[in-house]
Order: structure tokens, then sequence, then C-alpha cells
């Protein structure tokens, strides 16, 4: 019972977000359903693998996939615009990203936020608007893989692709509690402090790297093209950690309830 509910519910979804566009709808519906026969699709939960949910396009162009996520920690957050949760939550989400950055370890993480059902031209001007600069997509599709309802959804994943933590509008995560779950700890007992005691868990500390240096990393690791068939191939994907390449400034976006 629970497979049909889940299929009609990627059914309405899909049909919705593609509106009265005729051409690929029924492949990509096609798909669709035939992953609602995996009880990971559209119901992950912490210590499932993460579904094949395709390639993914940044505003800036670049695109990422499951494959490309594999091999570094991966947060992969779920938002719309008009959501008074997520946009709480987005901020907390940019000073994450911020002290990635800061410290000099992106190419050891990929992170990624993704609107729900939001149009670019929005989530841009949202960006712009709160001066955010962390990597976001516009791809609802790929939010149905997921989770059949409701954002902010966060989503934290280990080096194998394996979902570590779940945060959601019942459970909001602050700053610290972001960092933990991204392996980073911290050294200091005082809970107010902002960014001092935190490390990495190799114990670095924080370094000096300037935001926006050649330290910093975009999302971008060429990498095969996800074709959501589920065998980790994928073409042209970006991944976060290039030591070459600088991260993205986007335009933003925030969720619905």
């Amino acid at each position: 019972m629970k497979k049909i509910f889940r299929r009609i519910a990627l059914l309405g979804a899909a049909l919705a977000l593609l509106g009265g566009a005729t051409s690929c709808k029924e492949d990509i519906i096609s798909t669709i359903v035939n992953n609602a026969d995996n009880s990971k699709t559209g119901d992950v939960k912490v210590g499932d693998e993460l579904p094949n949910f395709g390639s993914v396009t940044l505003t800036t162009g670049r695109s990422f996939s499951k494959s490309s996520l594999k091999g570094k920690v991966s947060l992969l957050a779920f938002y719309s615009l008009d959501c008074s949760d997520c946009q709480e939550e987005l901020p907390v989400l940019q000073e994450v990203y911020d002290y990635i950055l800061l410290n000099g370890i992106s190419s050891d993480y990929n992170f990624y936020t993704v609107s729900r059902d939001d149009k670019k031209a929005d989530i841009e001007e949202y960006w712009d608007e709160n001066s955010f600069s962390m990597p976001t997509a516009e791809d609802g599709l790929a939010y149905y893989y997921f989770a059949s309802s409701g954002v902010p959804r966060i989503y934290i994943s280990d080096k194998e692709n394996i979902v570590t933590h779940i945060f959601t509008d019942k459970n909001m995560p602050s700053y610290k509690e972001l960092l933990t779950a991204l392996g980073l700890s911290t050294g200091s007992s005082d809970d107010d402090d902002d960014d001092e005691g935190w490390s990495d868990d190799s114990g670095n500390g924080d370094s000096d790297v300037e935001f926006g240096s050649d330290d910093s990393t975009d999302v971008g690791n060429d990498a095969d093209k996800d074709d959501g068939s589920g065998d980790g191939a994928d073409d042209g994907t970006e991944d976060l950690g290039d030591d070459d390449t600088d991260w993205p400034d986007e335009d933003g976006s925030d969720d619905e309830e």
C-alpha cells in the first residue's frame, strides 16, 4: 500500500512540475514510477544509500549527481523560497558553507542546496538579496527521490554515499549541529563561541585561508553524467572538490512547508 501511495505522489509531483510539456514527460514519469519500487526512493532514511536522483544542474550551469558525490562527505539541502523555516535555515547553511571555505577544507566536502519548486530567476534574486554564495539549483524532480513532502530537508552522507543525518522542519539544526554532523568537532566547552575551538577531525582547527582565495573550491570534479539507471555513471558533472576552481556565487531561494 505504501508503494502505491508513493507512486501516486511521485506521479502527481512530476505532472505538476512538467506542466503542459509533453516532450520527455512519459520517460521521466516512467523512471520515477519504476524507482518508486525501491524502498529507498521517496522515503530516504538514515542508513540508506543516496537514491539515484539523476543529474542536477546548478544555477551556474554546473551539475552534480549521486556518483559525483561519492568519495566526500556531502550536504544536500532542499528548500522552497516561500517556506518560513527555510528562510530561517538558509542563513545557517550559508554560515556552514563559509566555515568550510574559510578553513580551507572545501576539497573534503560536497555542499549543495536545491529548490523544490522555485524558478531560477526567483532563486537568483533571493540569493542576491541575502548575499548567499552557496551552490544552489532548481530541481523539483530530484526532491521526490528523497521525500514526498516537507521542507527544509537536509541530508548528510558519508564518503560511501550512506546517509548519516537527516534534518527537517521538525529538528532544524543549528550551525554547530551541522558542523558536528559533517564530521567537524569542537575543542571548546563554551557553546556560545561561534567558530573558536572548532576543528576538523584531524585536529587542524581554523586555518588562515581567505574567502575567495585560490585554496577555495567550486562545484567541480568532472564526472560522468548520471542517467538515473543506478550504475553510478555520470557525464559532465561537477563536484565541490577541484582545487583549481572557485566556488560559485548563487542567487537564492527558500522553501514551502
